[in-house]
C-alpha cells in the first residue's frame, strides 16, 4: 500500500507481523543501488527522502509507530538510492532499473513465503 504521509504508519501496519518499506534514500553509493536494512539497524544518516507536510521523515515516522502502538516484529526497509531529489521528469534510467530489481526480488520472495504459508496450512 502507498502512505502519502508516514504518520499513517502507525494504523497501516497495526496487525501485520512484519513490514516491508520501500523509499527512495539519499547515501554515500550510485543512484539505482539497493539497499536492505533490518528495522533495529535503521539509521538517521540514511535518509528516507518522504517527508510529509508535518516535517516528518520515514525513520522518525517509524520511531513514532513503534512507540504508538503495537508494531510488526519484523520492519526491512528496502532503499534505492535516489539520483536527484528535486522536482522534475521521474525517475532516472539508474533509480528506474533498481525499481524493477527490487520489484522482482521482491515478487520472489512473495512467492516464497506464500509457498511456505501453503505448505504450512496444508500438513
Amino acid at each position: 500500500m502507498e502512505l502519502p504521509d508516514p504518520m499513517m504508519l502507525a494504523e497501516a501496519w497495526e496487525e501485520a507481523e512484519i513490514a516491508w518499506i520501500v523509499d527512495a534514500v539519499e547515501a554515500d553509493a550510485p543512484p539505482g543501488t539497493l539497499l536492505r536494512i533490518r528495522g533495529d539497524r535503521l539509521r538517521t544518516d540514511l535518509r528516507p527522502r518522504g517527508l510529509s507536510t508535518h516535517g516528518l521523515d520515514l525513520l522518525e515516522a517509524i520511531a513514532l509507530a513503534r512507540t504508538l502502538g503495537p508494531s510488526p516484529r519484523r520492519v526491512i526497509l528496502y532503499g534505492i538510492i535516489g539520483a536527484d531529489f528535486g522536482f522534475g521528469e521521474g525517475l532516472s534510467p539508474a533509480v528506474e532499473a533498481g525499481a524493477r530489481r527490487l520489484l522482482r526480488r521482491l515478487e520472489r520472495l512473495i512467492t516464497r513465503l506464500n509457498k511456505i504459508s501453503s505448505e504450512s496450512h496444508s500438513g
